[in-house]
């Protein structure tokens, strides 16, 4: 029934009577996302508070991509396709649709998405309906949007938003709720309200059990196809925030409610229901932010996290503290790198630091050190994680830059699981000629005697052919050489739609590939891209192909 009326206003949102005009231009804010350990597409795209300028913008975007070898359990349509349009107007209307298929997937609808948001100036209001993302505080109670990992964590999630709910365009299935949400703001006060119903693919037992949810998107396979929408979830919510004692000082509540029409088996325990929630209290001025926020789940576990953030002209830095119990349930929570739904049996700390020397000379870093609450024998009992990089830009002409990241797990049985990843690059810019770029990518592993090695140069130009027209190439190879999947290194690219495409490489092999971006005045822009991974198939690797095709108007 909530379905139902949900569809409906959002039906009457999207024929809301508006005249077009002509496209604006908007700004993204890209935020490098954790590197993933397979060969999929990782969506950086989140719905942009940009204003528009003109009385209105249109904006459509367009990605075909094929790949072999086709996996086994791709049957028919081995190719992905995904679109999105948007609309927005200068009275505060923005209409969001979004479609894609995977490949292996035989409906071309397989993901819609679906969106629309309203100012209601009269009452400082914004009324979204369809799908939209919800992130609260730190994480701990729900945050249903992308986790991007430690990097670009503490820039990103020790933001708190005063709005916890906004509209978004992504491709990734499994993060928007869908339903009708109200953020309202005031000159003291600002508070969120949100109720969604929507289906989940779900791994289901022969009793009707919910085994765990499925975040792949994929519907390709028969067993697939069986767990798809197979859970019905309702959920409402509220988060509200106002001044305390003093000016800037701010106390933060949130709390919801999660309805599944099937049990779900969480340790070994059933639930149809559940409820969770918690409080926040942050400090704010110009150099100095903390915040501290608990939470409890319905059967009073608890979660706890304190930050401390300085942030000057020249340095910046993080200092997190964290204490999550064994047996916390928050279905719709994650923060740190934990995944969604599984934040739970962890205490830690966690720090960065981002100190600028100068305007050609930077450093970042940070480590995490953490121990879980409990653990199994011949289980990890704790790890860290370190990660370096440093900057350095000698003249307008050529850069520099290194990085190191180490990783290590402590498990009873062995004395450690210990990884390293680090890269050396440097960055050529001549006026008006080739973009030349030349890196090194190293990795170690405790499963392997040497290092895995790839070495890669980048050539990239802008040509110009006409003030309406613009064109860009691309050529980029590189050498490898690992011990096995253990030690294997990435090969990434980010592409006209904001999507990196990772692509994971072991053995010994080459690869190139080819990308030619062109811009045409009043008409888009369109991105060609061709790869080729030629492993020596000792390790019993295929060669690998992709062809990309992106298509956008602005």
């Amino acid at each position: 029934m909530l379905r139902t009326f949900i569809y409906l206003l959002t039906f009457l949102l999207f024929t809301t009577a508006v005249t077009p005009s002509n496209a604006d231009e908007f700004d993204d804010d890209l935020l490098a996302p954790r590197r993933v350990e397979d060969d999929s597409p990782v969506d950086i795209t989140e719905a942009d508070t940009t204003a528009v300028s003109s009385d209105f913008s249109i904006r459509y975007l367009a990605r075909y991509s094929y790949a072999e070898p086709i996996p086994s359990e791709v049957a028919d349509k081995p190719y992905r396709i995904a679109q999105k349009l948007r609309f927005d107007d200068h009275r505060g209307l923005t209409l969001l649709f979004a479609v894609e298929k995977d490949p292996g997937e035989s409906n071309l609808l397989d993901h819609v998405l679906i969106s629309g948001k309203l100012k209601l100036q009269a009452i400082r209001s914004d009324l979204i309906l369809g799908n939209y993302l919800v992130r609260s505080g730190h994480g701990l109670v729900v945050n249903t949007a992308r986790n991007y990992g430690l990097g670009t964590w503490s820039n990103h999630l020790l933001k708190f938003p005063q709005d916890a709910c906004r509209i978004s365009d992504s491709w990734t299935e499994e993060t928007a709720l869908y339903g009708l949400a109200v953020n309202t703001r005031t000159d003291w006060f600002s508070s969120s309200i949100w109720a969604s119903s929507r289906l989940r693919d779900a791994d289901l037992d022969s009793n009707g059990v919910v085994n765990g949810f499925r975040d792949t998107g994929y519907h390709r396979t028969a067993n697939e196809m069986d767990d798809q929408d197979s859970v019905e979830e309702n959920i409402v919510g509220v988060r509200a925030g106002f001044p305390f004692l003093i000016e800037k000082l701010r106390f933060g509540t949130t709390w919801h409610f999660i309805k599944w029409d099937k049990p779900v088996d969480y340790q070994n325990r059933l639930y149809d229901e559940t409820w969770g929630g918690g409080g926040d209290l942050s400090y704010i001025n110009d150099a100095v932010t903390f915040t501290t926020e608990a939470a409890i789940d319905q059967n009073y576990n608890s979660a706890f996290m304190s930050t401390f953030k300085f942030d000057r002209v020249d340095l910046n830095s993080h200092f997190v503290l964290y204490h999550v119990s064994h047996d916390y349930f928050a279905p719709l929570a994650q923060s740190l790198d934990f995944d969604l739904g599984d934040v739970r049996n962890r205490q830690g700390g966690y720090a960065t630091l981002n100190y600028r020397f100068s305007s050609k000379s930077q450093i970042y870093g940070y480590f995490h050190l953490y121990r879980f609450v409990e653990s199994q024998e011949s289980q990890s009992t704790g790890g860290r994680d370190y990660y370096l990089k440093i900057n350095q830009e000698f003249n307008q002409q050529f850069s520099a830059a290194v990085t190191s990241h180490w990783t290590e797990e402590d498990i009873e049985t062995v004395s450690s699981d210990l990884r390293w990843r680090g890269s050396a690059k440097a960055r050529f810019t001549p006026p008006g000629g080739w973009d030349t770029r030349l890196k090194l990518d190293l990795a170690a592993s405790a499963e392997d005697e040497n290092l895995g090695r790839l070495i890669q140069l980048h050539l990239k130009r802008k040509w110009n052919v006409s003030h309406s027209f613009d064109l860009q190439t691309s050529l980029k190879g590189g050498l490898y050489s690992t011990d096995s999947y253990a030690s294997r290194l990435f090969w990434a690219a980010q592409d006209l739609s904001r999507i990196i495409q990772f692509h994971s490489v072991w053995d010994d092999g080459k690869i190139v590939e080819i990308s030619a971006r062109a811009g045409i005045n009043n008409i888009g822009k369109f991105e060609l891209n061709l790869l080729w991974d030629q492993p020596q198939n000792e390790s019993g690797r295929e060669p690998y192909r992709s062809f990309r095709f992106i298509y956008q108007y602005r």
